[in-house]
């Protein structure tokens, strides 16, 4: 027997639903025609100029029967993670701005009291601090 007979002769018997899977007692059961055999008959009708009709004795393909193309869900670009965080980043900074003039001064005055009190007692506290030279 000659290859693809048995494929065309169970398109000839079972149309379309030769390619489907099927239930038989109870249980899903494969299609009789699996997806590349029906393939390999498809591209074999398009080379000899059979696709688009079908007869039992020449074979051929139904253009009705190709399989369904997959849907295409279009979603947008994941992006990188400084593009997905910048709204929120630039929320923080804003609002670190808005607090930058009260801690600047909170810092002008630590410095400003961390400087030794101008006068004699500070100088005197200061040089008497001070270590004596090494012997």
């Amino acid at each position: 027997m000659p290859r693809g007979v048995g494929v065309v002769r169970k398109l000839a018997e079972h149309g379309v639903a030769a390619m489907q899977p099927r239930i038989i007692n109870g249980r899903w059961c494969q299609p009789l025609i699996s997806r590349r055999q029906a393939a390999v008959q498809r591209k074999k009708a398009i080379v000899e100029g059979t696709y688009g009709s079908f007869s039992a004795e020449t074979g051929g393909w139904n253009p009705s029967w190709d399989p369904a193309p997959a849907p295409i869900v279009a979603r947008p670009h994941k992006g990188h993670l400084h593009q997905r965080n910048r709204a929120t980043r630039a929320a923080k900074i804003d609002e670190a701005l808005l607090k930058q003039d009260k801690l600047y001064l909170e810092a002008k005055k630590s410095l400003l009291h961390r400087r030794p009190e101008p006068g004699f007692e500070a100088l005197l506290k200061r040089l008497s601090s001070r270590q004596g030279p090494r012997k």
